[in-house]
């Protein structure tokens, strides 16, 4: 029997004398393995089954029983996202169901109300909508459970986007702050928690979309700043609460254009303002969001907060 390994660059094959049951335990963090008794019977295994997920030295048993295989690489279950506010076409939430079918995702998009136009980019074989509220535990529990119907009781991503935008207007400021802390802060604790039953240990991420506001305010944006300051709490306390189950990671975007009316409401200035040279897109936010969710690249990292903003908040401002 051939036995390859590779580990890093370095690969090494070792040559196994064949008899009726031969058995190999290695021990390595992280490594594709190939075994085949002959060139026509070959099995490959990729490192999705035994990546940092594992202690930080995963133990794997090879047995040959001489039995015939079928040639074929094992089957990988399909990994499910969840994301909510996906409503806007041009929004952020819809581009990261964009991104996360690009990577073979099957997702499920919530909202309080219907995508505003049909969606092509959006099949029924990989795209499921709910609509919730997830500012209302039993909706947010039923949107949970539609998806791990469809997912095959199987979640392995929540991302917490739906927000309600800050609003300077004459409603009464109470209840606009009340409502917003209830979308963008509540809505996302009744997510996380609707979902923990789903979620495949240490294959799993939530992220909340949280906001420079955070940190930097306008006027009158008390319910928006305070439950997005909220999201950063709240993801330090479930990393720690989910330790060793689930990775909790925060992401506070800057200026991101999602205009409906895209690049054409942006002057020169604008991009300008930002040491990049240019205002974000919705992408922005959704690599970082790939990144995150990714065991091999991203697997030790977990509450932490991730600012996408062109370095702008780094930017120091003096009056004119």
């Amino acid at each position: 029997m051939l036995l390859t390994l590779s580990h890093g660059a370095t690969l090494v094959a070792i040559a196994l004398r064949s008899n009726k049951r031969s058995h190999l335990q290695l021990s390595l963090s992280s490594c594709y393995i190939t075994w085949a008794r002959s060139s026509s019977r070959r099995v490959d295994w990729g490192a999705a089954n035994i990546g940092p997920n594992w202690s930080s030295r995963a133990s794997l048993e090879i047995a040959n029983s001489g039995r015939k295989t079928s040639g074929q690489e094992p089957m990988q279950t399909q990994r499910c996202a969840v994301i909510t506010g996906v409503a806007r076409s041009r929004g952020i939430g819809r581009q990261l169901a964009y991104s996360f079918i690009n990577q073979g995702y099957k997702v499920v998009g919530v909202d309080v109300q219907e995508p505003n136009q049909a969606d092509d980019k959006l099949s029924l074989e990989s795209f499921l909508f709910v609509t919730a509220d997830v500012s209302d535990p039993a909706q947010a529990k039923h949107a949970i459970t539609e998806a791990a119907q469809w997912c095959g009781n199987q979640i392995h991503v929540l991302m917490n986007n739906a927000a309600k935008l800050p609003h300077v207007g004459k409603e009464d400021p109470l209840k606009v702050f009340a409502d917003t802390v209830a979308v963008n802060l509540n809505g996302a604790y009744y997510m996380s928690q609707c979902v923990q039953p789903y979620m495949p240990v240490g294959q799993s991420s939530i992220i909340h979309i949280s906001s420079t506001r955070a940190y930097q305010s306008e006027p009158n944006t008390e319910g928006y700043s305070a439950s997005k300051a909220g999201l950063c709490g709240l993801t330090h306390a479930q990393a720690i609460s989910l330790a060793g189950k689930v990775r909790v990671n925060a992401i506070l975007p800057g200026w991101i254009n999602t205009d409906d009316a895209g690049d054409g409401v942006l002057r020169p200035e604008d991009h300008a303002w930002h040491p990049v040279g240019r205002v974000g897109i919705p992408e922005d936010v959704a690599q970082m969001c790939l990144f995150l969710c990714d065991e091999e690249r991203a697997g030790f990292i977990t509450g932490q907060e991730f600012v996408v903003d062109g370095g702008a908040s780094k930017k120091m401002v003096y009056p004119e």
